[in-house]
């Protein structure tokens, strides 16, 4: 029994001592609070007139984080507790020579609670990048994704400006390509004005970052008009080279869809084609000629391929047979040769047709009495459209009495 109370006054002691010993500590910390050192990692620093490098050509490299670490000492109740807030830190870059690329810059310690003392103040400097300022002027592009009602079509986007100065860190702006006009108009069906963002873009089309603008936003605006479908009217002059015909001269599309203001276009019937000459047309093909447009009217077609189509004009000799007609009673007639050769001229296609079968020659004796004639035959045929006959060589006719 005895042991058993010892061992509880034992535990009790132990108790007690524990609980004397935290109360003697919090007694230190927070009355006497005793000096410590502490380490606070990480304080932003502040970077002051950023601006006055432009004064040397130079520029702050982009989305830099600048920090310090300070050694701080004090009340221990104090110096635990403190907040990266309560401190401001600055770097004045008005004050040093800087110069392109890495720069050591000692920060200045503005502002800090009271009670700390700051054991690295003298010695704190940050390193800050610094690039080339670099500025140059560069064509602006049109990426702007329109579209009309049907009926209506977009003429040619106006731009209040076709360059812009971009300005910035050299490796930034040596990598710009372009400088877009994006933005998406859609539906439209009467003229529209907007402003759109420039976005400055490398050869791959990729947006640049980091990159000052101006203007940042340029003007835009889009014309919109009614389509009115035109006929074309193929225009030719000269002639086909010798021993050529021309078979048809058609463009591919008859009709266009004409542009411009409705009390213009109203009173057009037909879109003309720059004339075609063809002295200079040796063999069926397409060629393209373009539109003759009156003022104010245009279309999205400027120029239409016109189909034309030859054929060769060819010749051919046929043999003709010869009779004779009227003959006087009580004559008879023979002739040196039965049948005659006759050239025959036209379209090759029409030519390939022809058959001697389809002719016949005659010559008329009426009214001639005995005695020998040199004659012409007089050749007809039953297909002799878009044929030139020749005339033939002469018949020696000798007339006699029965």
């Amino acid at each position: 029994m005895d042991q058993k109370v010892s061992k509880r006054q034992q535990i009790i002691i132990q108790i007690i001592c524990v609980i004397l010993s935290f109360g003697l500590w919090l007694y230190i910390s927070n009355v006497e609070s005793p000096v410590r050192t502490y380490t606070l990692e990480k304080v932003p620093v502040e970077i002051l007139n950023e601006g006055t490098l432009k004064n040397s050509g130079l520029v702050l490299e982009p989305n830099q984080k600048v920090y310090v670490d300070l050694k701080l000492e004090g009340p221990s109740s104090e110096v635990y507790s403190v907040k990266k807030e309560q401190f401001k830190i600055t770097a004045d870059l008005e004050s040093y020579a800087l110069k392109k690329g890495q720069n050591n810059v000692p920060v200045e310690i503005v502002d800090y609670p009271s009670n700390i003392n700051i054991k690295n103040d003298g010695f704190l400097r940050v390193t800050i990048l610094i690039d080339q300022l670099e500025t140059k002027t560069i064509s602006i592009k049109n990426e702007l994704n329109i579209s009309t009602r049907k009926e209506y079509y977009a003429g040619e986007p106006t731009l209040s400006a076709n360059k812009g100065t971009i300005s910035g860190p050299s490796k930034y702006v040596n990598s710009v390509a372009s400088l877009v006009a994006k933005g998406d108009f859609l539906n439209l069906d009467k003229d529209f004005s907007t402003s759109v963002k420039l976005v400055p873009v490398d050869s791959s089309n990729n947006t640049v970052e980091n990159i000052n603008i101006e203007p940042a936003n340029i003007d835009v605006t889009i014309p919109v008009r009614q389509l009115k479908p035109i006929k074309v009217n193929v225009i030719t002059t000269g002639n086909l080279p010798s021993g050529l015909s021309l078979k048809s001269i058609l463009p591919e599309n008859e009709y266009i869809e004409l542009q411009g203001n409705e009390g213009v276009i109203d009173n057009i019937a037909s879109i003309d084609t720059e004339a075609i000459d063809l002295s200079k047309i040796t063999s069926s093909g397409s060629v393209t000629v373009n539109l003759k447009f009156p003022n104010g009217v245009t279309s999205q077609t400027k120029a239409v391929n016109v189909d034309i189509q030859l054929e060769k004009i060819i010749s051919k000799d046929i043999m003709v047979p010869i009779t004779v007609k009227s003959l006087g009673d009580g004559l008879a007639s023979s002739l040196n040769k039965t049948q005659v050769k006759v050239t025959i001229s036209g379209l090759e296609s029409n030519i390939n047709k022809i058959t001697p079968d389809m002719f016949k020659g005659e010559i008329d004796l009426s009214s001639l009495g005995e005695g020998t004639y040199d004659l012409t035959p007089k050749i007809t045929s039953s297909n002799s459209n878009n044929i030139t006959i020749s005339p033939p060589e002469k018949v020696t006719v000798v007339i006699t009495k029965k």
